[in-house]
């Protein structure tokens, strides 16, 4: 695929099963960022979505991780924001920052991923140099799905064909560190007093939409169906702890085969 003026794409990961976002996610992300000079991209099973600047690759893969590490080998550019087609922009992206930080990373060869967002890793606001910081090799959510820009190669790399997106975001953060992947972030503060996308993660939940985006599209005039999918339901922490585990169980080989990428 041809490469746009810009050494970035956009890069939306989806599968069919969520194609009821996609009308809502392209509305808000092409009236709050103009991307006339980036190639977007949509990753999605089979399904296609019609709109002129959305290039669709059809991953045909039956697992998150296959159907993303697919689809990078089909585009050209040497980076990729990624997004999900859940994260629904709720006001104008912060270009000038945004540049501010792409041209940094571009600067720097060394760096395989950069946040964009105050969503990812936990860690304390201290300042590591004039710039950004580097994230500790064990921090949580080290390698996260929330907006960021990565270098493709890198993430191509840290990818496992058989992990689901909450299994890359653990043992893939654990694997970036042991890889010597050097992923970065700047402060969280900075980023949650002026962000440069603003959104909250995620509008679906167990399958079903959150509240926040029903008052969005009313507010931005998006008609969508919500009856199918109807809406979720706050759960307490040690209820979700212990579906997490219960996904852990019904999995066991491919447990193994993600503990045993770490060595």
């Amino acid at each position: 695929m041809p490469v746009t003026g810009k050494p970035y794409a956009v890069l939306v990961n989806s599968f069919d099963t969520y194609s009821d976002c996609w009308k809502p996610f392209f509305t808000l992300l092409f009236r709050y960022w103009d991307l006339r000079d980036c190639k977007v991209y949509l990753v999605t099973d089979k399904k296609s979505f019609n709109h002129p600047m959305v290039h669709c690759i059809q991953a045909r893969q039956s697992t998150w991780s296959g159907n993303l590490k697919a689809a990078l080998k089909k585009i050209d550019e040497s980076h990729v924001i990624y997004m999900q087609e859940d994260y629904f922009l709720e006001a104008r992206v912060n270009i000038e920052k945004l540049e501010g930080y792409l041209s940094l990373m571009q600067g720097d060869p060394s760096i395989d991923y950069l946040e964009l967002t105050p969503f990812g890793a936990k860690l304390p606001n201290v300042r590591r140099n004039s710039a950004i910081y580097e994230i500790p090799i064990f921090s949580k959510y080290r390698a996260s799905t929330q907006i960021a820009l990565w270098k493709k190669s890198s993430l191509e790399n840290l990818l496992r064909p058989w992990e689901t997106g909450w299994e890359f975001e653990f043992y893939g953060s654990l694997r970036s560190g042991r890889m010597g992947n050097r992923h970065c972030c700047y402060l969280r503060n900075d980023l949650y007093v002026d962000p440069i996308f603003q959104y909250q993660p995620t509008g679906i939940v167990k399958g079903k939409w959150m509240q926040f985006v029903y008052e969005i599209c009313k507010r931005e005039n998006i008609d969508v169906d919500f009856s199918e999918r109807g809406f979720h339901q706050a759960t307490l922490p040690i209820i979700r702890r212990a579906q997490l585990l219960k996904s852990l169980l019904v999995r066991p080989s491919q447990q193994l085969k993600s503990i045993s990428s770490l060595w």
